[in-house]
C-alpha cells in the first residue's frame, strides 16, 4: 500500500522501480509485539534477498 505512490511516480517518470514486500504484522491487537519480532526477521530476509540480485 505505501509504495503504491512510488511506483506511480517511478512509472510517470520513467525511473526504473523495485520494491520488496513484507508483512510485518497482523494489525491486530498484537500488531506491536508482532512488528518488533517481525522487523527483524524481514531484515535478514531483505540481505539475502539483495545478495542474490548484486
Amino acid at each position: 500500500m505505501e509504495a503504491y505512490a512510488l511506483a506511480l511516480v517511478a512509472k510517470r517518470e520513467n525511473i526504473p522501480f523495485l520494491c520488496l514486500k513484507y508483512i510485518s504484522d497482523g494489525a491486530d491487537d498484537s500488531a506491536a509485539t508482532e512488528w518488533s519480532e517481525e522487523v527483524h526477521k524481514a531484515s535478514v530476509k531483505l540481505r539475502k534477498t539483495l545478495d542474490k540480485i548484486k
